[in-house]
């Protein structure tokens, strides 16, 4: 295998383009039904690859993008706070919620029925509120 073609990545989807071309062209000399049908299966599945490859992408930028939030977290009195642009820290946020699917649910303040303690409106789950400061 020659060296343009050991390296996977943005720049081989034209060039698979156009060496399927060649197929193609090949293919169409040849005359040979069984060829040509096996070049179009190739040429199927090679678009699935790339779909399938745009799908990696984008989950790849979103788990990044999670990771970057995760780094920024800050965990106190049991629950998330994460800075606002100015740095300031802004929470409550549902652990349980972040840690199962990675969801910001900021808690409610504690109600009449709630008396001290933070409730998630999402899973529920009651969190005893510090009088502590956030910082």
């Amino acid at each position: 295998m020659s060296s343009t073609h050991s390296m996977p990545g943005a720049n081989a989807w034209p060039m698979v383009r156009s060496i399927l071309g060649d197929l193609k062209k090949a293919a169409a000399q040849i005359r040979d039904a069984d060829i040509r049908s096996k070049v179009l299966d190739l040429q199927e599945h090679l678009v699935d690859m790339r779909e399938y490859a745009l799908e990696l992408r984008e989950e790849n930028t979103r788990l990044r993008a999670q990771m970057d939030d995760r780094g920024r977290a800050v965990f106190r009195h049991g629950a998330y706070w994460f800075p606002d642009p100015e740095g300031e820290l802004t929470g409550p946020f549902c652990r349980q919620c972040y840690d199962s699917v990675g969801l910001r649910t900021r808690l409610h303040e504690p109600t009449a029925q709630t008396p001290g303690r933070w409730v998630c409106p999402t899973c529920k789950m009651a969190y005893e509120k510090k009088t502590a400061s956030t910082r």
